[in-house]
């Protein structure tokens, strides 16, 4: 997991920028570079691995300050097909983003507390990481410790990630198998980073700090529940649609 990853992380963020820029200029807009390449998705479709829902809060830190007031909530639901994340801007704004990962396209959702109901379309994009980028060797060494702790009722067992660009502990449930890779790579992130793959298990709470030590973003895991998401989460019914041309290299 490189820094840009962990930025990459908060790309919803940004959602805003969604209708006025394409996805790779967001990359950017988070540290990226040249390195990142945005294109549109025209893979085979791939079922989510997690089907059910969770709440995910945020919080990030520069120099000790944190980066917002109160941390950012995420309420995220998927079904086999279809993944969402859903929350509110500090304007009051209700959001959501819809991903159709059969049809191949994204859906920025915004509720006016003013009323009317928006939602800009695109085609998925697959992000890809080129250059230096794609060269580079991770060097993340994750470490399975014996300390445990209960959170919201899961016995977690704390895993921690050593690298010449920072430092994260998390706190795993290994008996919940929720791919963390594939989630993190719903959100925008890299999937295929090698060190999801060292994270056997779900991690309900997790800090990462960079190398030296002034940034630093948390997150929690809560309300998991296992099992079908109902289809009127997904639905556009009350949406005026608005296509957006590709922006996708």
């Amino acid at each position: 997991m490189r820094t840009r990853s962990i930025l990459a992380a908060l790309v919803l963020t940004a959602a805003p920028l969604f209708a006025q820029t394409g996805m790779e200029q967001m990359m950017q807009h988070f540290g990226g570079n040249s390195d990142v390449k945005v294109e549109d998705d025209n893979g085979p479709f791939v079922p989510n691995s997690f089907v059910g829902r969770f709440t995910m809060e945020m919080q990030s830190w520069e120099n000790g300050k944190p980066g917002s007031d109160k941390p950012m909530v995420v309420n995220m639901s998927n079904s086999a097909d279809k993944s969402l994340m859903a929350f509110s801007t500090d304007e009051g704004m209700n959001m959501k983003m819809l991903t159709d990962l059969k049809g191949k396209w994204t859906y920025l959702l915004i509720d006016n507390p003013e009323g009317g109901k928006m939602a800009m379309k695109s085609h998925k994009k697959k992000v890809t990481y080129t250059g230096k980028e794609a060269e580079a060797k991770d060097d993340w060494k994750v470490t399975l410790t014996q300390e445990t702790k209960t959170i919201d009722g899961h016995v977690c067992t704390k895993v921690i990630g050593t690298g010449e660009e920072g430092t994260w502990n998390a706190w795993v449930d290994k008996h919940l198998k929720i791919d963390f890779g594939n989630v993190m790579g719903t959100m925008g992130t890299r999937e295929d980073e090698p060190i999801w793959k060292e994270v056997n298990g779900f991690p309900l709470e997790m800090e990462m700090k960079d190398e030296k030590g002034q940034t630093t973003m948390q997150m929690h895991m809560k309300d998991i529940r296992n099992g079908p998401v109902d289809d009127a989460v997904f639905s556009l019914e009350g949406y005026q649609v608005m296509e957006m041309p590709s922006m996708g290299k």
